[in-house]
């Protein structure tokens, strides 16, 4: 169930904070592609804020493009375009080609097939021939190498697809064109909500199919962390500075605002080393998850804030993919 959560004892403002409310629920899962948002009085009701404050934030939204709003109170989430990417560069027929096709259409005719069953074998034959000899893939995009290799795994295992991890700073136009030369064919590029404006900006005009798959804290970790939480345990966080604020909101929604979880930027390295030797257990985002495991004391437990992909967002996308085949 989702929680309409706002920190009114934060410096942040109140509309920022609803925003990215909205983006993590969209990264989670919890908000899914095409669902409709509850209305901007019953935000406003429910969290004790402006309606103008929802709707500042809601406007936000809609001008990065995450969401559209109607005329009405209504606005709903729209998270990608289902445009299958195309290779317009097609080389000529030779004039032994048009013939050999025009004998086989004319033996076919003369077998009794009509129109409609000729065109039948034709597709038939070209799909047979287009699994055999194009290679098929999609890319993962993340920011960081932990999560892209990580998740990769994942939906390759799930997909049965080959799935190639790359990093969001390196999707360029240009491997579109490189990889069709390949004789490979790009299904579609699949990313996390936090990066899909900045992947489609990347792309340009380009029609790709651009998707989003759902990473959240996972059940397990939730309890283990739980656990520490009614123990009076020291929790610590640690996260790139320019996302603090955005996950100190989100780790109040996990965990409840009396975990009282002490959030430092992995860019101040004496706070880091300082919050590592004084708590009893560590959460980390995945962007700095490896460097910070690796110099954290042995022993101390180590969490994955983002350890699980939603299951139903895989199978969703499996079935987009099938139907792009």
């Amino acid at each position: 169930m989702i929680k309409w959560y706002i920190d009114k004892q934060s410096k942040k403002p109140l509309y920022l904070q609803l925003k990215e409310l909205i983006i993590y629920y969209t990264n989670t899962g919890d908000i899914r592609d095409k669902q409709e948002l509850p209305g901007i009085r019953y935000l406003a009701k429910q969290m004790g804020i402006t309606y103008e404050t929802v709707r500042k934030a809601l406007k936000e939204l809609e001008s990065e493009g995450l969401i559209t709003m109607g005329r009405g109170k209504s606005s709903a989430i729209t998270l990608f375009r289902r445009n299958g990417a195309k290779n317009t560069h097609r080389p000529a027929f030779s004039q032994e080609s048009m013939k050999r096709l025009r004998e086989a259409v004319q033996s076919l005719y003369q077998e009794g097939l009509n129109l409609e069953q000729i065109k039948e074998v034709v597709d038939h034959s070209f799909h047979q021939a287009a699994r055999k000899e194009a290679k098929r893939y999609v890319i993962f995009a993340e920011c960081n190498r932990y999560q892209i290799r990580e998740v990769s795994k994942i939906l390759r295992e799930d997909l049965k697809i080959e799935v190639r991890p790359l990093l969001v700073q390196e999707i360029q136009p240009g491997i579109l064109q490189k990889e069709s030369e390949a004789q490979e064919e790009l299904l579609g590029i699949i990313t996390t909500t936090f990066h899909i404006h900045e992947i489609r900006r990347a792309l340009g005009n380009i029609p790709v199919y651009l998707d989003t798959i759902h990473i959240k804290m996972s059940t397990g970790t939730k309890e283990k962390l739980n656990e520490y939480i009614r123990q009076k345990a020291r929790l610590g966080a640690i996260c790139l500075n320019h996302v603090v604020s955005y996950y100190s909101v989100m780790l109040k929604v996990e965990l409840g605002e009396e975990a009282g979880v002490v959030l430092c930027p992995f860019e101040d390295k004496t706070q880091v080393q300082s919050l590592i030797h004084s708590v009893d257990a560590l959460v980390l985002s995945p962007s700095i998850y490896e460097e910070v495991a690796k110099i954290a004391p042995a022993g101390l437990p180590v969490f994955n804030f983002l350890d699980e992909v939603d299951p139903l967002s895989i199978e969703l996308i499996k079935q987009r993919i099938d139907g792009l085949i």
